[in-house]
């Protein structure tokens, strides 16, 4: 039974609200971090309360990723909102509460009795703290696209899988690629700035682009994914892991909006359009650090050759067209 009588998720203030989002979503530390605020609302017109609405946003389309829908809109009373908080942290934490029942949950798989998956793996799992509280948030919770189980299958797998090389993470290395991660999200978020601010005459929907931003390579550095990408995604990558990483960085590019791939992978059906707010950032995304001016050039005239099955002339013009505005703005590191 709900314990009515916890002050935790009723006596949350606003800087704890922050600081609870902050720790388990890196979407929303970067949207902090970053400011990316400022761009939204502009540098006056923003409040602590109009960026946490934001923040919790962030937090209910992440929850839709993992096919978690909350029917009840609980942003709009920052008393009960911490049950968001919750039950994203429930989510990040699914595969440490997983692994001492893992059996269990694979009975639960493989059986018939799959009715409410979340609410019948919270019982399995039996969470303690204040994870007890959650059953007064999935009451009016369900699960869609079944991504929620696929999370869950790909967490069995995992912890199945004893032989993949890069399974054990390097914390050192593993922080590292989080720093680089977080500058090249700077640059990308610095140029598509100047993009937008030098392309007045084209209808941008900045609040798609922010999404975008904060979305950034998050993939990437995700609990799940961040041991792998860490070791294969440099330049100095061993001969013996050089197949791994063509394969993980052909399943980003697939997934990842800022990389052409996206919009000619031929698993999509149809496939995506490729929209102004797209190109603003997949343009943006080819200075990296110690790009030259050359190099950056190269990059985007091989991403139009890359995209030419679904990149219309008028859109290889725009790309074009951006390309130059980010020469002018763009300081040769070289």
């Amino acid at each position: 039974m709900y314990n009515w009588g916890n002050p935790c998720m009723y006596t949350l203030t606003l800087p704890q609200h922050f600081v609870n989002l902050r720790e388990v979503s890196d979407a929303v530390e970067d949207y902090i971090s970053r400011q990316t605020y400022i761009l939204e609302y502009g540098p006056d017109d923003y409040t602590a309360n109009s960026i946490l609405s934001t923040c919790y946003e962030i937090i209910y389309e992440e929850l839709n990723e993992y096919g978690i829908v909350v029917d009840t809109d609980w942003r709009n009373d920052w008393f009960t909102c911490g049950y968001i908080y919750l039950l994203r942290k429930f989510v990040d934490d699914l595969p440490q509460l997983i692994r001492p029942v893992k059996d269990d949950i694979e009975n639960y798989l493989n059986s018939s009795e799959m009715v409410d998956e979340l609410n019948d793996i919270y019982e399995i799992v039996q969470p303690s703290g204040d994870f007890k509280e959650l059953p007064y948030i999935l009451s009016s919770t369900y699960t869609t696209d079944n991504k929620f189980l696929e999370y869950v299958k790909s967490i069995i797998a995992n912890l199945n899988d004893e032989t993949v090389p890069v399974k054990i993470p390097n914390i050192e290395q593993a922080k590292e690629y989080i720093i680089k991660t977080g500058k090249l999200r700077e640059l990308a978020t610095k140029y598509s700035r100047i993009l937008m601010s030098n392309l007045t005459d084209l209808a941008i929907d900045v609040n798609v682009v922010n999404k975008m931003l904060r979305d950034y390579d998050v993939d990437k550095i995700s609990p799940e994914l961040i041991s792998i990408y860490s070791k294969v995604d440099t330049d100095k990558v061993p001969e013996y892991l050089s197949d791994l990483k063509d394969k993980y960085m052909q399943e980003h590019h697939e997934r990842a909006p800022h990389h052409i791939e996206y919009y000619t992978d031929p698993k999509k059906s149809p496939l995506p359009l490729v929209t102004v707010e797209a190109l603003i950032l997949m343009v943006a995304h080819h200075v990296e650090i110690g790009t030259t001016k050359a190099e950056f050039a190269e990059a985007v005239e091989d991403m139009i050759v890359k995209g030419r099955s679904v990149l219309r002339e008028d859109k290889i013009s725009l790309i074009r067209r951006m390309k130059d505005i980010i020469l002018l703005n763009m300081e040769d590191s070289k």
